[in-house]
This record gives structure tokens, sequence and C-alpha cells, in this order.
């Protein structure tokens, strides 16, 4: 089944982040969006004590909050093995090695073309029942998994939605995956290496996302 991977991102907290420092300046002098890339801005910067974000043209967007660092390629089918953000997301922790990281997200959004997506969840997943007649005439339904992966978690949202392309709208069925890995019990000193590993090995959670959501929505 043919997906349109459309929503790339790594997330990463901590005890504290100064999102003064992000700037097109800051993220070019540390060779953390190098000049030879040629990025344009896609906007213009916002910087304020409790958040900042630098956008470019190329689809990605970088924001720091007071806990939570965030860089995403947002685009019709992104190519996560060529996607920059993985760069990005090291090169600004390695600048930042001393900050006290905690946790650490891989999110991977994903449209699946679908004629009649509500009838298509109602009938694979939605029993026959009280919940589901002419008395309770159920409308649209979503759902949530919650699967164990190697040091953390994956949790997939599946929902009823729709893109539009340069053609038409489609409606369809977006899945949520969120692989979430927690640091607190990294030695201190292991933590920043832990992070990288995490970054470096993406593309094993990524073709496990797209192995489950297969499963998921073959019928």
């Amino acid at each position: 089944m043919k997906s349109n991977l459309f929503d790339f991102s790594i997330v990463i907290t901590a005890e504290i982040f100064n999102p003064t420092i992000l700037n097109p300046d800051f993220l070019r002098i540390n060779d953390i969006v190098p000049e030879n890339w040629g990025w344009e801005l896609s906007a213009a910067p916002i910087s304020t004590p409790p958040l900042a974000t630098v956008s470019y043209k190329s689809g990605v967007n970088i924001l720091v909050e007071t806990n939570k660092f965030q860089v995403s390629e947002r685009r019709q089918n992104v190519d996560t093995s060529a996607s920059k953000i993985s760069d990005i997301a090291k090169r600004y922790i390695e600048v930042l090695k001393h900050t006290p990281f905690r946790e650490i997200g891989i999110n991977l959004t994903s449209f699946f073309e679908f004629e009649d997506p509500n009838s298509f969840i109602k009938q694979k997943f939605i029993k026959e029942g009280e919940w589901n007649n002419d008395t309770f005439a159920l409308k649209e339904a979503g759902l949530s998994f919650v699967y164990a992966i190697d040091k953390g978690s994956l949790n997939l949202k599946v929902n009823k939605g729709s893109f539009k392309d340069k053609d038409s709208d489609k409606s369809g069925i977006v899945i949520f995956g969120n692989f979430h890995r927690s640091c607190n019990d990294v030695p201190k000193h292991e933590i920043l290496r832990e992070l990288i590993k995490h970054i470096d090995a993406r593309q094993n959670d990524i073709e496990h996302f797209d192995e489950i959501s297969q499963v998921i929505l073959g019928e």
C-alpha cells in the first residue's frame, strides 16, 4: 500500500534550553546549517525567551522552547534517507553537549489514500454492538496503539485525514508514529552518545513504522 510520508521530525527534551540563541547566524557559524547548503529562509526568524524558530524553503523548521528542541521536515514524500534533519539534530546537541538532555522522539506522519476511510476503520476495528447502532450512530473512529521497542515505546495514532496535492484533495488515513526513548537510566556522561546512537539508527525506526503501518491497514 503506497504511503506519502509528509512529516518527519526529531525532538529532544532537556531540563533547560535557551531559545534566544537560535538564529540563522548561530546555525551557520556552528555548522548546524552550513552555508554551503545554500538554504534560504522561508520566513523571518522568531526569537523570544520562551520560544524561537528558524524556517527554510527546503521545508525544514527548527524550533527551540525552554525544554524542547525540534527539527522537522514537512513536505510531500519526504525522503528520510536524504533528509538533513538528522545532521542538524546531531550537530545541535553536539554544540550544546553540556545541556542536561532527557528524552528523544523520532516522529513520522504518513498519509494513505482511501476512498472511504471511515468505513474502512469501522469495519476493520470496531466490533458491532450497542455502541454502534441506530441509537448511538458512530460517525467516526480513531485508534491509538502503544508498542514496546528497544529502550522505549512506539506510540501510533490512526485517524481519518486528507491531503492536498497539486491535483486535488485526497481522502484517506493518517498514521502518526512517535518513537519515544528516555535517558533517565543512562549515565550523564553517556547521554549525548546515546542520543546520537538513536539518531543514527533512525532508518530502523522508519522501516519499523512502514512495516507496522502496512500491517495495520492491510485488508
